[in-house]
């Protein structure tokens, strides 16, 4: 999984991992699963070309992302020209499955006969590793890149936000990660607060449902921003007050865009689920429970009705958290922790 010119956004924590392992000079070669109409050919043709990479090179490393996907690694090793030692990354869906399941099997597999285990984030992994009975693995924590300084706002965020009345929204539109819980929240919301908009980011299979309700209801003030490049969402991040992260996903391993939200001086508004519940707490945002009496329309509202003087100490408290994620941080300890493990190696 990689992103090309089609889906931009697909894939991005990968990319943007051989783009900072290159960046401090390693040599890195891409072999990736190219979309065709025939999934079991995309998927063949992936198998073929890893092995002609082996073959053909002399590498130190093979890093797999995506864990039941890249299980089959293990089965070639054999046609390396020398001995090689294997990172196992998992994001999150491609390991959180039904225990026994064949899915599970595959991810097994994989973290069993890696090397080093890779996760977004310390609760995620403590979840995962419980979930597979794995605990005689190196394991690292790696927030899939940490946040770049371009989401930093300079400004103190006192002159940025007085009240919350521009909500947002960045991520796919599917049902998993609470877009439609968030459209009806926000139509509630709206029939007793007009001045509110909400802004949206992100495409998805979802996406024509999506537009068909809000016709349907006649909703004003919903903007669609389609999909946006890694680099262009701290502006973004800039025009709106509050950042809403509805996921109903109950394992999401990270949500980095909760940490993104951190950095630009927005509140954040998130579901009490796994990963997000790494860095995010009473102190720095709005939690809310998915399954609980405190839901998304009540958090929305509570932050439409605070004060310039309850914001401030949440945002602070946010600035405070993200500068333990800063990618100049995370990235060089993720470095050294790699270059260790490969050329000095402990394992």
């Amino acid at each position: 999984m990689y992103p090309n010119q089609k889906n931009p956004s697909f894939g991005i924590f990968v990319k943007n991992i051989v783009t900072e392992l290159s960046y401090r000079g390693s040599e890195v070669d891409v072999c990736c699963l190219q979309p065709y109409k025939i999934k079991s050919y995309s998927y063949i043709k992936f198998i073929f070309k890893f092995i002609l990479m082996i073959r053909r090179s002399n590498y130190d490393l093979v890093y797999t992302h995506f864990t039941s996907h890249t299980f089959f690694v293990h089965l070639f090793k054999a046609f390396s020209k020398k001995k090689l030692k294997f990172i196992c990354h998992s994001h999150g869906s491609d390991v959180v499955t039904k225990a026994n399941s064949f899915k599970y099997r595959l991810s097994k597999f994989n973290m069993k006969k890696s090397d080093v285990l890779v996760f977004p984030s310390d609760k995620f992994r403590d979840h995962i590793l419980s979930q597979y009975r794995i605990y005689d693995k190196k394991v690292i924590v790696y927030p899939s890149g940490g946040i770049n300084k371009d989401f930093y706002v300079s400004v103190d965020p006192k002159y940025k936000i007085k009240t919350i009345r521009n909500y947002g929204y960045v991520g796919r539109i599917i049902s998993e990660k609470g877009i439609f819980d968030l459209i009806t929240c926000f139509e509630k919301l709206k029939s007793i607060h007009e001045d509110v908009t909400l802004s949206i980011a992100g495409d998805g299979p979802g996406m024509t449902k999506l537009m068909e309700y809000i016709s349907k209801h006649e909703i004003k003030n919903v903007v669609f921003h389609g999909v946006i490049q890694q680099s262009k969402i701290p502006k973004f991040l800039e025009t709106i007050d509050c950042l809403v992260f509805p996921t109903k996903y109950e394992y999401e391993s990270l949500g980095l865009v909760g940490l993104e939200a951190f950095a630009s001086c927005n509140l954040l508004i998130v579901s009490d689920v796994l990963g997000p519940s790494s860095y995010a707490n009473k102190n720095n945002s709005l939690i809310y429970e998915l399954n609980g009496k405190n839901n998304l329309y009540d958090a929305m509202l509570k932050a439409y009705s605070m004060s310039q003087g309850e914001l401030i100490p949440l945002i602070n408290n946010a600035r405070k958290t993200v500068d333990r994620y800063t990618s100049l941080e995370v990235n060089n300890l993720f470095h050294k922790e790699i270059e260790e493990y490969v050329f000095y190696s402990r394992w």
